[in-house]
């Protein structure tokens, strides 16, 4: 395989990390917003913070720690993939396998830590098929909850991301393929142009992975709002419903209900009352009220408007 400089490698992975250093933000910033509705975002943003730091940690490599560079930042790629995984289980409202995956990540960690430590020279081919191995695994257990796992009516809107969780599985898959064939270079910074371009494929995904989890929330939000409105409308014509059959009721009673608002000293009446006391105006001041009635009886309307404020 041909070798690419190392200043293409380092900035393809300064690339990376600007990548999903923005995706992070704008999952961060719709978090803010969302996280008490949407709890899924959570774990997609610690996912998606986890890669980021992952990458940091490659790029540093020689500058810091072996046990930082190799162990620490393939764990964070392998956990942060998990996390991504237990978010869409969450998201659908679905118990997440997280003791199995949990256990894959102790498996992946163990033989990462054999490639690195067991013999004098670390060897690179057995640590990236590991890490595709294990990419795979948990990339394939999330598109088949969004394709199959998913109630009907929110399918169209996991269908996407389940696609893009299957790239990321056929992205690994040729990868270990590729070098079972083609062994890779010790150097990570010396690999081939293949490596190069899973670094451009995969900066291509964190844009694409965090594009189609937003929109898939979008739309979850757009048909609740839909169906909020949907309900709104039901209960506007309810209530005109029900008023219109009080309506009905106080004329065929020839009664009806009125309200008196202290603060403006006016008795606001229904249709019915409105009959009954001869009059056209829904509103009417209480002192024109008692004008509408027979003399000897205002004291009488007095002394009860005065038991009913006492009783209140």
């Amino acid at each position: 395989m041909h070798s690419i400089n190392l200043l293409d490698m380092h900035t393809l992975l300064m690339g990376n990390i600007v990548c999903s250093l923005v995706c992070s933000i704008v999952v961060a910033l719709f978090w803010k917003q969302n996280h008490a509705r949407f709890p899924a975002t959570t774990y997609w943003l610690r996912g998606l913070s986890m890669e980021c730091v992952a990458l940091v940690l490659v790029i540093g490599r020689g500058s810091i720690p072996d046990f930082l560079s190799y162990i620490v930042s393939s764990g964070l790629i392998i956990g942060g993939v998990i996390q991504f995984y237990i978010g869409l289980n969450v998201y659908i409202e679905r118990a997440p396998s997280r003791v199995f995956n949990y256990t894959l990540l102790f498996l992946f960690l163990l033989i990462q830590i054999h490639a690195t430590y067991a013999d004098a020279q670390p060897s690179i081919l057995l640590r990236n098929i590991n890490i595709s191995a294990f990419l795979v695994l948990v990339c394939a257990q999330s598109a088949w909850v969004m394709w199959f796992r998913v109630p009907e009516n929110r399918r169209p809107g996991t269908v996407v991301v389940g696609w893009v969780m299957a790239t990321y599985c056929v992205l690994n898959i040729a990868r270990t393929v590729l070098y079972v064939f083609f062994p890779p270079a010790n150097d990570y910074f010396q690999a081939g142009y293949f490596e190069a371009f899973l670094l451009l494929a995969y900066q291509i995904m964190f844009f694409a992975l965090t594009s189609s989890l937003l929109l898939m929330i979008i739309r979850q939000l757009y048909v609740e709002l839909e169906r909020d409105i949907e309900r709104s409308r039901c209960s506007e014509a309810a209530v005109r419903l029900s008023e219109a059959r009080l309506v009905r009721a106080e004329v065929a009673s020839r009664s009806g209900n009125w309200e008196l608002h202290l603060d403006t000293n006016e008795i606001v009446g229904s249709s019915g009352a409105a009959q009954v006391y001869g009059i056209t105006a829904d509103r009417i001041a209480y002192e024109e009220v008692k004008r509408l009635s027979l003399p000897e009886y205002r004291a009488m309307l007095d002394s009860a408007m005065i038991r009913l404020l006492r009783q209140q």
